[in-house]
């Protein structure tokens, strides 16, 4: 039930933060692209993680069950979620989807 996705943030020392989104879905892309492509926080870790978490709460978070969004250490075992995982390098802004190639959002 949803339509899960999780957004991992990998920082300079592969250390990772991951956002599950129960009801974004592959919106949860979108949202980080978005941020991604008007930042100028790439290669601040704390500060372009703290922007993607909250454009992802700011979409995802269902104040009437207190639902929606979770944020976890490490990266989270996506086997319930409906979407692809999708990974994010703050240190350079570069992201995949699933097992797909890196892309640089800016180019």
């Amino acid at each position: 039930m949803g339509n899960r996705a999780t957004v991992t943030l990998i920082d300079t020392y592969d250390n990772g933060v991951s956002v599950y989104a129960h009801w974004l879905g592959d919106d949860a892309y979108e949202i980080v692209k978005s941020v991604l492509t008007t930042t100028d926080r790439i290669g601040d870790d704390a500060y372009l993680s703290a922007q993607i978490i909250h454009a992802l709460m700011a979409q995802g978070f269902t104040e009437s069950d207190g639902t929606g969004i979770g944020i976890e250490s490490g990266t989270r075992d996506p086997l319930w979620d409906d979407n692809e995982p999708m990974f994010v390098r703050t240190t350079t802004g570069e992201y995949r989807i699933g097992d797909g190639e890196w892309v640089n959002p800016n180019e």
